[in-house]
């Protein structure tokens, strides 16, 4: 028994499927099932069922698989401690940024400028099969519960418009916004539901005229006269060409930063999260207006 047929088993194992594994490792399909039927004969006991194309873990599997996995976590936290102590910042961090992309990217640039051996993985929506991520960054925390949150940046929502249309020159009451065209983004998304809860503050129940999965798609809907948008304060900082904003009451986004609970951290993630909180705090320190382009707030 190695440390590669315990890595391939615990990948499989959360993704119930030796093909996902096989992508990540590099390796054909037939070497992780190989691999596998080894490790299940070494212990005398199958840990999958199978059942024509499809593998599930099975109790004996599950009972191994929470032995199995803490053990390759403390070994991996481990190495990467031994590494760290080699005074090197290097490695590779991996994040999912559901909310402020635009923040963690300004991170990520003047970072790697000073850490040139460090590079990043950064995903936006979180695949089906794992989330092995050093960080994350969201405004919903309870989705990932064995992540250690901490607050990162508190920022108004504000409606974005066209500049020079009527709507954006107009006292807007709750009646005008209901029949406004609006662009938002998906119902899963960090901006989609905060769009969805201050719909029903409101109530009112919008025209959704185009839904979109990309932050600078919805700028450029808005540009073109398209619909109206939520938009957060600090995060479309100096990307509202074209575009004006209003307040609508005192709707607000609280941004966290998550880090793997019980995990090593190791030199690069602590340094990437303090440079990130100091964006954050430069960015509310300076801000000090009603919000970017704001012109009034909601009649």
């Amino acid at each position: 028994m190695d440390l590669l047929q315990l890595r391939y088993f615990c990948d499989a194992a959360e993704s119930e499927n030796f093909s996902h594994t096989a992508a990540r490792y590099m390796v054909p399909p037939s070497g992780i099932s190989g691999t596998v039927k080894r490790l299940e004969g070494e212990l005398g006991t199958p840990l999958f069922d199978r059942r024509a194309n499809r593998i599930t873990l099975n109790a004996q599997g599950r009972k191994f698989y929470a032995r199995v996995r803490p053990a390759l976590s403390m070994i991996d936290d481990a190495c990467l401690e031994m590494r760290d102590a080699s005074e090197r910042t290097d490695g590779e961090i991996r994040i999912l940024v559901s909310s402020n992309r635009r923040i963690v990217a300004e991170a990520v640039d003047r970072f790697r400028r000073e850490h040139p051996r460090v590079s990043f993985i950064i995903s936006h929506t979180q695949p089906e099969e794992r989330g092995d991520f050093e960080l994350i960054i969201t405004d919903d925390p309870s989705l990932f519960p064995e992540y250690t949150a901490t607050p990162l940046i508190e920022e108004k929502l504000l409606l974005a418009l066209q500049g020079g249309s009527k709507e954006a020159e107009a006292e807007l009451s709750r009646e005008e916004l209901s029949r406004m065209g609006f662009v938002c983004m998906g119902e899963g998304s960090s901006l989609g539901r905060a769009f969805d809860s201050i719909c029903r503050t409101l109530g009112i129940s919008p025209e959704i005229v185009v839904r979109v999965d990309d932050p600078y798609y919805l700028r450029r809907c808005v540009s073109l006269g398209l619909g109206a948008a939520v938009v957060p304060e600090f995060s479309f900082l100096g990307q509202l060409d074209g575009i004006v904003t209003r307040e609508l009451g005192d709707f607000r986004r609280t941004t966290y930063v998550l880090e793997r609970s019980g995990r090593y951290g190791t030199v690069a993630v602590q340094d990437f999260v303090a440079l990130l909180t100091d964006i954050c705090r430069d960015q509310l320190s300076s801000s000090g207006g009603p919000g970017i382009g704001a012109t009034g707030r909601l009649g």
